[in-house]
């Protein structure tokens, strides 16, 4: 059964009455420097909650990374470096950017193996923080007592990504949201959820990631990082009245961003 697959019927099941055993997803928690994560080296298998937060002064995101047998950490920096797309590398999303002093987290099903957590957020002069020491390695074990009876949150949204768009399943309010955020695209896909500032857009926040000078046009408040297609992960929103937009930055073929071919949301919460 596939990822999303697995995803999806665990989301099924809590449609019924959830058994008396059943328990929350584990806490994988990350803190992130500068230029560096803490985080265990090992967690079981089933529905994990990965918790950023960001304790450095840059902004930093943490990626799950499903690597194919017999591959390693040395293999993902390599790669990096020489900046190839690999297949024996799954990205299955993670923590989208998160500034500094904030926290953010995301659920998903993760299936026993070897992983990498990266952080793929650009310095100034473009180097990935994952090649300045923003990479460690987790393995996922398997528990010798069965599968897991961790029951998935229950997504009250869903935001589809495709080339070049978002589409939900209906419009977001205020309050608390869980929105399943699911990849039906066939390139790689991220979702960065951003507050703007008073009398910016969304075009602002897209004009400003080619210079990244001055102050920021908007905050991210939480998100999804890069995700390969068919990969699902959810997402806890806390929305109050204000401007917001949803933003995919992710490579392009063209050698552009998906926010250049305007993957870019925006919307307004009203008082």
């Amino acid at each position: 059964m596939s990822i999303p697959q697995r995803l999806l019927a665990l989301l099924a099941a809590t449609t019924a009455a959830v058994p008396a055993h059943s328990q929350s997803p584990t806490v994988l928690a990350i803190t992130a420097r500068d230029y560096a994560f803490e985080a265990s080296d090992t967690i079981a298998a089933g529905p994990i909650t990965i918790r950023l937060r960001n304790a450095g002064q840059d902004f930093h995101e943490v990626d799950l990374v499903r690597l194919a047998d017999g591959h390693t950490l040395a293999d993902v920096a390599h790669a990096m470096d020489a900046r190839q797309h690999v297949p024996w590398a799954a990205e299955l999303g993670g923590v989208a950017a998160v500034a500094p002093g904030d926290d953010a987290a995301v659920t998903l099903d993760v299936p026993a193996g070897s992983y990498v957590v990266i952080c793929g957020v650009p310095d100034a002069h473009g180097t990935p923080h994952a090649m300045k020491g923003m990479m460690r390695a987790l393995v996922v074990t398997s528990s010798s007592t069965g599968p897991s009876t961790a029951a998935m949150p229950h997504p009250d949204v869903t935001v589809d990504m495709r080339e070049y768009g978002f589409a939900l399943s209906h419009p977001l309010t205020a309050g608390a949201h869980m929105a399943l955020v699911r990849n039906v695209g066939a390139q790689r896909h991220m979702l960065i959820l951003l507050r703007l500032a008073p009398g910016k857009s969304a075009a602002d926040v897209v004009a400003w990631d080619h210079h990244r000078t001055g102050p920021p046009p908007a905050r991210p408040i939480g998100g999804v990082a890069e995700m390969d297609a068919g990969a699902a992960v959810l997402l806890p929103m806390q929305l109050s009245a204000g401007h917001y937009a949803l933003i995919c930055f992710a490579d392009a073929p063209d050698g552009t961003t998906h926010a250049d071919h305007h993957m870019v949301s925006a919307f307004t919460i009203a008082p």
